[in-house]
């Protein structure tokens, strides 16, 4: 609400140009002016600078000064439409008052349903992060499929901040040195070590986003379940503390009066010589219909690359029996994939015209889907859509 809200407050020059125009002789005509030139430059702002690069200034400075000459300028126009010396110029005075005066309050309104549109995204971004992290400890074999082996080096296993810490609290090393550290809000970054050639104690490596080096770190095993850690993530080193400590469980609820049935993880992958095009889907029924979590994306082989590319979808079956059904996703054709038993789908001519196949099973774990909550079709979307995990994965 608060594209449109902005957009209008910096083309309001045009009606109040015309407002100023028909309020001729009125006293304090010029107050029109406020409003008029904040919005004229608001509107060349916009014109020179990329809005991609102006966000913030836009939110901080120009809406703020939209507001506050809309404001003001609804307040001196309507103390002046008496003084005005003709009936059409009280009409065009009191015209550019509501004008101002509607701005505003909708730049408001606006700004508080767009603050609690973030506050409520960031907070099921923090709750989707908080039921991924639950359901990778709910039992051994979720673990298992999230981080690997938690035994075998003098790494291995899991840690907590001691003293807790405010930006890295959980820290996880598998068997192949894959590392993955979690803060308050359970924000995740994960990348891959090595044993460090000058220090044996040491295990160093990279943090991986997308494929790109971001940052690094650096865990001393300092002997007695106890471990250091600097990470410089995002530039910035931070050295935190850890113990070791027995991996947490958050085994899940049991539904006391569940309709909805998993009915299970699908994938397949097309091949090149340099990449992989890989489809993953999961599924659940309730009451007659489906709907699911879909993955399509490219991996090229032997490079770390973070599957980013699942999306929420939809699905509709062609018939009573769901022989074949159509899945949508946003942003996307719909497509359809039919049933060739009960462990194998097909989409014809899916990838560069040849056939897609999926089979019961996954190409790629971790992702924890399958972990959902079966209680009620409302709580299994919710934490669906809740849930992005990001699973850093090797195309063989």
């Amino acid at each position: 609400m608060f594209a449109p809200a902005y957009l209008v407050a910096r083309f309001l020059w045009i009606p109040l140009l015309a407002c100023w125009a028909a309020a001729k002789g009125a006293p304090r005509r010029a107050t029109l002016w406020l409003p008029i030139s904040v919005a004229l430059a608001a509107s060349v702002w916009e014109l020179m600078i990329p809005a991609s690069a102006n966000i913030r200034i836009d939110l901080l400075l120009v809406a703020p000064l939209l507001m506050f000459a809309d404001g003001l300028g609804a307040i001196l126009l309507a103390v002046s439409i008496r003084k005005a010396p003709s009936a059409a110029a009280r009409g065009a005075m009191a015209t550019a008052a509501v004008i101002c005066a509607a701005a505003c309050a909708f730049f408001v309104v606006a700004y508080f349903l767009s603050t609690k549109r973030s506050e409520d995204q960031y907070r099921e971004f923090v709750d989707g992060s908080r039921y991924w992290f639950e359901a990778a400890f709910s039992d051994d074999a979720s673990q298992r499929a999230a981080f690997g082996d938690l035994e075998g080096t003098r790494w291995a296993g899991y840690y907590v901040a001691e003293p807790p810490d405010p930006v890295h609290r959980h820290l996880i090393v598998n068997r192949d040195g894959d590392f993955f550290v979690f803060g308050p809000d359970f924000r995740e970054v994960r990348g891959r070590a090595a044993p460090d050639a000058a220090n044996e104690a040491v295990l160093a490596g990279h943090i991986l986003q997308y494929g790109a080096r971001v940052g690094e770190v650096a865990v001393r095993d300092l002997g007695g379940g106890r471990a250091s850690a600097r990470i410089a993530d995002l530039g910035t080193p931070h050295d935190v503390a850890f113990t070791k400590r027995p991996p947490p469980r958050f085994p899940a609820a049991v539904p006391t009066a569940g309709t909805v049935t998993f009915k299970g993880v699908f994938s397949g992958a097309d091949t090149t010589n340099e990449h992989l095009f890989v489809t993953q889907m999961w599924l659940w029924e309730a009451e007659g219909k489906m709907w699911g979590a879909l993955l399509r994306q490219g991996f090229p082989r032997g490079k770390d690359m973070e599957s980013v590319g699942q999306r929420f979808m939809d699905v509709k079956c062609a018939d009573a029996a769901c022989t074949s059904m159509q899945v949508k996703v946003q942003d996307d054709a719909a497509f359809t994939f039919e049933w060739d038993g009960p462990d194998r789908l097909i989409q014809k001519h899916g990838y560069q015209g040849r056939d897609v196949v999926l089979e019961r099973g996954e190409v790629i774990p971790g992702f924890l889907y399958d972990r959902a909550p079966l209680a009620t079709p409302e709580a299994n979307r919710k934490w669906l859509r809740s849930l992005h995990p990001l699973i850093l994965w090797k195309a063989p």
